[in-house]
């Protein structure tokens, strides 16, 4: 709630803000729901939130059958498939400071960002509350809605069921900027 009250400068906008938050919140999906190679579509799980939110027919299940191949998916291998959905995107490297994401998300654009998960571990929010899911060193991918203060606000596919609070545990997760900006990360911008 914190996100809707930040943003809204009235009470009459306070209806189409929180509007827009709960179907964000109703586009989350976990990867693992996403057929038999679910543990490697942290890409396409990150696009079909996207496309949910935007209300475009993506399907990451259906994208990895026409595929045809398992392991890790990168994003020049699905580029085609964004097309096929009606999205379009944009791609990007090397951005050394959030201004560039800001202005994505500022017209209305979704972010899709791929990391080395090496480079990141756990972090705290705000509440000191663990937030970062991430073990191990393998490329993955999540969806970047919105921003305030020094953090994203980002849906991470990678929750494997756990849920805390209701909610799955990589949903509506807020990650500082620091961990998305710099070298060997890779950004897809997303929009209708």
């Amino acid at each position: 709630l914190y996100f809707i009250c930040w943003e809204v400068g009235n009470v009459g906008d306070l209806y189409v803000i929180l509007a827009v938050i709960l179907t964000m919140n109703t586009a989350y999906v976990d990867q693992m729901n996403t057929g038999s190679q679910g543990k490697y579509n942290c890409l396409p799980t990150s696009i079909e939130i996207a496309s949910n939110i935007l209300d475009v027919d993506f399907s990451a299940e259906e994208t990895r059958d026409k595929l045809g191949y398992s392991g890790n998916i990168f994003a020049p291998d699905i580029y085609p498939y964004i097309e096929e959905s009606g999205m379009k995107y944009d791609s990007y490297t090397l951005i050394k400071d959030e201004t560039v994401l800001k202005r994505e998300l500022d017209k209305g654009r979704l972010i899709v960002v791929t990391f080395n998960n090496s480079n990141i571990k756990m972090f705290m929010d705000s509440n000191k509350q663990t937030q970062g899911i991430y073990y191990g060193e393998a490329w993955h991918s999540v969806l970047v809605k919105a921003y305030m203060d020094d953090c994203f606000l980002i849906d991470d596919p990678f929750s494997m069921g756990r849920k805390r609070n209701g909610k799955y545990i990589g949903q509506n997760m807020l990650v500082p900027y620091k961990y998305f900006v710099g070298e060997n990360i890779y950004y897809t911008s997303l929009w209708k």
